[in-house]
């Protein structure tokens, strides 16, 4: 952390990897933060998306009142409907479908396990390519319009993320679109 650091902005679920973070994680961010006098906003748009039924959502400041008073919590809140139930195990589905199709269809690509949201990271890192090529690869080959890992930080490159927030009907024509394109790479 620099010196001059005053805000410290949480993703938590984390977008875009959908990974949810333990309490020990959380508790660690915030004591860091709190030894540099550090402000954290806790964007937690994502909490209800929880896709993994091992894991919960954790709200950063329900972990005492010292992590409360040195943040600002972002949410938008709902009230549990049964729709929400359904759409969670609907993107469950997408997600564990286009997961096991991509995995079918090449050793070269891999969507990591989401604990959340209804993006799928996935690594594009063994196809080779720079992310000019890679970009160029989904759009125009796959004609797939995806997110660009690099969009998210350097750390992004090689990775695309995928919006598995749709029809089913439409994963599966994205999941073909894709095979198609992965077999004319030879």
């Amino acid at each position: 952390m620099r010196p001059d650091t005053k805000l410290f902005i949480l993703s938590h679920p984390h977008n875009p990897t959908g990974n949810v973070w333990t309490e020990d994680e959380l508790r660690t961010m915030g004591e860091i933060c709190a030894r540099h006098g550090v402000l954290v906003v806790s964007d937690e748009i994502h909490q209800d998306l929880v896709l993994n039924p091992a894991r919960t959502h954790i709200p950063f400041a329900s972990l005492g009142p010292e992590f409360a008073r040195a943040s600002i919590t972002c949410t938008a809140p709902t009230h549990g409907e049964p729709w929400l139930e359904e759409l969670l195990g609907y993107l469950r589905g997408n997600n564990e479908h286009f997961a096991k199709a991509v995995h079918s269809a090449t050793s070269k690509l891999r969507v990591l396990p989401a604990d959340a949201l209804y993006l799928a990271w996935m690594d594009c890192r063994g196809l080779g390519m720079d992310a000019e090529a890679l970009d160029r690869f989904m759009l125009i080959e796959a004609r797939l319009w995806l997110d660009r890992g690099q969009k998210f930080g350097a750390e992004g490159h090689g990775y695309m993320r995928v919006n598995l927030g749709c029809p089913r009907s439409t994963v599966d024509e994205a999941i073909r679109r894709l095979a198609d394109a992965l077999a004319g790479l030879g």
